[in-house]
């Protein structure tokens, strides 16, 4: 987990070798992606990464992984909402759709599609260079 940094861990389930013999084999993997304009010479470091990796049922790791929010400085939830449950939930920018009124044009297909919740990204002014 990382406020700032994006990262992809994942697990990839594939045919290794042990002494010889064919086995079943995993591979863990985790892709920081760090991204910044940088005068030359200047570095670029990632902060604190977290992996936990478990041999658990979708609810027991998810319940697992719960519990190592205060290493990583989370307060986990009290009470989660009831709807977030049967969310179906989109990520859009505004930017994406021409602003608002795009937005408010492409409902419809969105429900449609199964969407129910919308997630907007921030609205702030960038230099995208």
């Amino acid at each position: 987990y990382s406020d700032t940094e994006p990262a992809l861990p994942f697990v990839e389930g594939n045919r290794g070798t042990l002494g010889g013999a064919p086995a079943p084999a995993v591979t863990l993997g985790h892709e920081l992606k760090l991204a910044a304009w940088l005068a030359a010479g200047a570095q670029l470091h990632g902060g604190a990464q977290y992996i936990l990796l478990l041999r658990e049922s979708w609810p027991e790791a998810l319940d697992s992984f719960r519990q190592t929010w205060p290493v990583c400085g989370l307060q986990p939830l009290a009470q989660r909402a009831s709807w977030v449950a049967d969310a179906a939930i989109y990520e859009l920018h505004p930017s994406s759709y021409g602003g608002f009124a795009g937005v408010q044009a492409e409902l419809p297909r969105l429900r449609a599609l199964g969407v129910n919740t919308l997630y907007r990204l921030p609205i702030w002014e960038f230099d995208n260079r």
